[in-house]
């Protein structure tokens, strides 16, 4: 190049230069549309960065914004990528596509593990209170050398052998001949995975740990579940608002009726937890107080049971029903022991031999940990035996579904995997509730796969072996054939429900009015002219868009029924939730997927927003994103070996993982639940959805031989498990049947209201042949008014599978 051209160049370069300078600084109107896959998308913030100037676009994502040539102009909403634009003198006219509800994920590795936390202060965890057949001991404060195990460490340690593995670390370490796990006491090194220990305290004379199922680690993971789901997008103030925007934590007004036995309760005491707001119920039972958004509202009276309920962002009416106060105890008298010769008693008791029906047992030459309680640790000042045992048996928990557990937890109607039972060699899978505590002489847990092989596939979850101090082996004596007899499920079906067909949306006054018009012109005209406009009831609307669809057989009118209640519903989930529960009975997936984004942003740290957008996704057939979804879900840190919404989710990635891995682009480290694909096939699975968490229902379930199981969804029978539902977010229930077998099984259904005037929709959804390469479903909805008598929802057996094939 010569000099010439070199000049020339510079020219051209320079006087471009120039005509950007000039440029910058000039002021300019900005306007657009915001969407997501060519749907509007409203309250989007827009502003300019790094500067106070800002707005939010409208129902129909369109904004305008005052701003100047060379600022940069951001895009932000909860659940979307934000977009950063820097403006140019062509910029008049932005219209911004909004990314993916969750980002790309790299390469990871996901099991059903419980996560342990890291601690992050060594001073912090040396200084606590560790109770031991001792008393009292403070790591921080000990006379002696204590050294320290965490996670980060042992996740290094290869020798599965504890005892061996701190005899080659420390130095001078010998056989402490006492390990202390959980409170319960070992003489030999337990066999615990190093995944399963949260802390571990190393002393020359005893050896401390506390695994991931420890009490006080277990509300540890319940904080931070509840800290994770708290909203942490916090506004900065930098938008100039263009309405009035409603905050999730200014005070509201809530009222309600409290009542028992349909009569009003006065002076009922309400109070918020953990403020000095609080009110009285006046002699009609109603009553009137202002809540915020996840605040808890306590409800307590002398004379009935106290009902603590979560508030959230859809609670304006709050209708209770108290709880009569059943059980009361005489004067409880509680002694304790705690010298070195009762230890040494003890554990002399532990090491002791014991028969079973499949045989003798020896602790001391087993070659595996025996857990032992002593009968004099029990009394009937526990609720059951399934509570007195909680802190006595390493890894020994109830779940929300009341059954005990030692090896993880889940639920199937037919094949769970709680612990199994023996009381005095007559072997059972149900708890023998009918036991005197005060009558108990030991009890040994059988945890391992080796110690219950004798069993079969019944003790998969472990065996609790009863001995009380009447029991023997041998010749069944009269008392044992007493055990037995009671041991056996006595809760039959009274044949009480009522036979239910399909759906029970019930047309209602309109639609009866929409049936007696000539045509489906007049009636669609009907509609818009003299209905639309004028009915406030969100399910009237819901049963005319029924109506069109399946009277006149038009999908798309019940589509644009469905699509103007949703806007004009736009910022109630629960009211969005009914509208996709209808898309999906109507077989109209894609409308679907669209309405459950809707309530994803709504509610953007709710798990059931992850699992229903994903699900929907799923029933499209558009597996990578239901894949991105529910992977999004777990790499929150969400737990999925429990019962709730973390089994679910798993429940449908197993399936993505077993039958479209390839269409789902899985690259991932994936680690089923399940040991392989037979394992996982179930003949029926069925999800129970419901629309608001107010409400309240039984489910019952008859097998062949007529013997009824009842899962019970009631502040009265199942508080704790309503309020886990509300703090994670969610308002779904799974079960399986494994084998449908030859004969016929039942499934019924009562409704008890929900504490608010609008109805309840579930939605029940019905997977043949679950995890099979001919799997097949069905979704039927249900709109639930008025407390209801037991209805029959279905009768399954083999010729249904058949049929569904």
């Amino acid at each position: 190049m010569n000099l010439k051209h070199l000049i020339l160049c510079l020219s051209f370069f320079l006087t471009g230069l120039f005509n950007l300078m000039a440029q910058t600084g000039q002021p300019m109107q900005v306007t657009g549309q915001i969407t997501f896959q060519n749907s509007p998308v409203g309250d989007v913030n827009v502003f300019i960065k790094g500067t106070s100037k800002g707005t939010k676009s409208d129902d129909a994502g369109e904004y305008k914004l005052d701003a100047v040539v060379g600022e940069t102009i951001k895009i932000s909403h909860v659940g979307f990528k934000e977009v950063e634009i820097l403006l140019e003198d062509t910029s008049s006219v932005l219209n911004i596509a909004l990314d993916d509800f969750v980002e790309s994920l790299d390469e990871v590795v996901i099991t059903a593990e419980v996560p342990v936390d890291e601690p992050t202060d060594l001073a912090e965890v040396m200084n606590v209170k560790l109770y031991t057949p001792f008393g009292i001991f403070n790591p921080a404060s000990s006379r002696s050398a204590v050294h320290y195990l965490g996670p980060k460490e042992l996740k290094m340690i290869a020798n599965p052998d504890i005892e061996q593995m701190l005899k080659g670390r420390y130095a001078g370490f010998g056989s402490p001949g006492l390990y202390i796990v959980d409170d319960v006491e070992w003489k030999t090194a337990p066999v615990i995975p190093y995944s399963d220990i949260a802390h571990m305290y190393v002393t020359k004379g005893f050896v401390i740990i506390r695994t991931i199922n420890a009490p006080e680690i277990i509300a540890q993971r319940r904080a931070k579940v509840i800290e994770q789901n708290k909203n942490q997008n916090y506004y900065q103030n930098d938008a100039t608002a263009l309405g009035t925007v409603n905050s999730t934590n200014q005070l509201r007004e809530l009222k309600g009726v409290i009542t028992f036995m349909d009569a009003p309760i006065a002076d009922v005491n309400i109070s918020v937890v953990g403020t000095s707001r609080g009110t009285q119920t006046d002699n009609r039972g109603r009553y009137k107080i202002e809540v915020s958004p996840g605040e808890t509202l306590q409800f307590s009276h002398v004379s009935f049971k106290e009902i603590a309920v979560l508030i959230e962002d859809v609670t304006y009416q709050l209708d209770l029903e108290m709880i009569a106060i059943e059980n009361e105890l005489d004067e409880v008298v509680i002694t304790v022991t705690n010298s070195k010769g009762e230890v040494l008693k003890r554990r002399q008791k532990a090491e002791q031999s014991f028969d079973t029906s499949r045989g003798n047992f020896d602790p001391k030459t087993a070659g595996y940990a025996v857990g032992y309680v002593d009968g004099e640790e029990l009394s009937n000042m526990y609720g059951s035996l399934s509570e007195a045992l909680k802190g006595k048996i390493s890894g020994y928990q109830v779940a929300i579904n009341g059954k005990a557990y030692m090896r993880g937890s889940g639920f199937s109607v037919q094949q769970d995997y709680p612990v199994a039972w023996e009381v005095d060699g007559v072997f059972t899978t149900d708890e023998p509730t009918y036991l005197d505590l005060t009558q108990i002489e030991a009890i040994y847990a059988l945890k391992s796969l080796a110690s219950t092989n004798k069993y079969g596939s019944l003790a998969a979850g472990g065996v609790i072996v009863i001995k009380t101090k009447y029991g023997g082996f041998g010749d069944k004596s009269a008392q044992q054939r007493e055990s037995l007899e009671k041991l056996q499920n006595k809760d039959y079906y009274a044949n009480d429900a009522q036979s239910l067909e399909g759906s029970i949306l019930e047309p209602n006054q309109y639609v009866k009015t929409l049936e007696s018009l000539k045509n489906k012109q007049n009636a669609v005209a009907y509609y818009n002219d003299s209905l639309q406009a004028t009915l406030t009831n969100y399910a009237d609307h819901l049963s005319i868009a029924q109506h069109f669809a399946t009277y006149y057989k038009d999908p798309s009118l019940a589509t644009d029924v469905l699509n103007a209640l949703s806007k004009r519903f736009a910022k109630n989930p629960e009211i969005q939730k009914a509208i996709g529960y209808q898309f999906q009975a109507l077989g109209l997936k894609r409308e679907a997927v669209a309405i459950y984004k809707k309530v994803a942003r709504l509610r953007p740290d709710y798990a059931q927003s992850y699992r229903d957008l994903a699900n929907a996704h799923l029933e499209n057939n558009q597996f990578v994103q239901a894949w991105r979804l529910y992977m999004s879900y777990m790499l929150m840190g969400n737990q999925a070996d429990k019962e709730g919404i973390g089994r679910q989710i798993y429940s449908e990635m197993e399936y993505i993982f077993y039958n479209r891995n390839n269409q789902a682009a899985i690259k991932e480290k994936f680690v089923p639940l399940s040991e392989d694909i037979n394992e996982f096939r179930k003949d029926v699975r069925l999800i129970f959805e419901w629309n608001t968490s107010e409400a309240e229902f039984d489910i019952e379930f008859v097998n062949p031989e007529l013997r009824s199981y009842v899962f019970e969804h009631s502040l009265a029978k199942n508080q704790e498990l309503i309020k886990d539902e509300k703090t994670k977010g969610y308002s779904s229930k799974e079960f399986f049947v494994d084998d449908l077998g030859d004969g016929e099984w039942l499934v019924n259904f009562t409704y008890r209201g929900n504490k608010k005037p609008e109805p309840t929709y579930v939605k029940l959804t019905i997977y043949y042949n679950w995890g099979k390469s001919f799997m097949t479903q069905e979704v039927r909805l249900y709109r639930l008014k008025d407390e209801r008598n037991k209805l029959q929802l279905l009768r399954l057996n083999k010729q249904d599978l058949e049929a569904a094939n």
